[in-house]
């Protein structure tokens, strides 16, 4: 029962001990949409059990992931990100959305890295299977043609 999973969401520069890491960047593919002048891709991710402390309140188990994506520029036009906003997903279903300035700028030709983090917990400690979702990102700002850009980027949480 989804309703009864909870998710938080987090977005900092990480330093983790005692994760476990996750297969290399070439495994772990983010479904991208709108990134015609970018390449995106996941180059770092852990995943650990939250501890009984992390837990929010009604909860039993949880997942926490985090990861980095590294933006490139491949058109020679540079981005510059101002917004955020993050969902967490649960079979197709938003369970917590967050939205805020997000200041990042990838330069003509440039690369830029983003740190993220993302948790599902469950109040059922007989939940079947493996804590699992979406990481749903949507990035807006504009690029060195001072054009719109809305990117799409779903990390898989698995």
């Amino acid at each position: 029962m989804w309703s009864k999973t909870f998710a938080s969401l987090l977005l900092f520069p990480v330093l983790l001990l005692g994760v476990v890491s996750m297969p290399a960047s070439g495994q772990i593919s983010p479904e991208v949409h709108g990134a015609s002048t970018l390449s995106i891709e996941v180059v770092k991710m852990s995943k650990r059990a939250l501890q009984a402390d992390e837990l929010p309140s009604g909860t039993v188990r949880g997942v926490r992931w985090d990861y980095t994506l590294q933006f490139k520029d491949v058109a020679g036009v540079g981005v510059e990100i101002l917004r955020l906003t993050m969902k967490v997903l649960v079979d197709s279903k938003p369970l917590t959305s967050t939205e805020r300035w997000f200041p990042l700028r990838v330069d003509v030709s440039g690369r830029a890295e983003a740190h993220f983090s993302a948790s599902i917990s469950t109040s059922l400690p007989d939940q079947p299977g493996e804590l699992k979702g979406v990481h749903e990102l949507l990035l807006e700002g504009r690029n060195g043609r001072d054009e719109e850009v809305t990117l799409t980027i779903r990390v898989p949480l698995e």
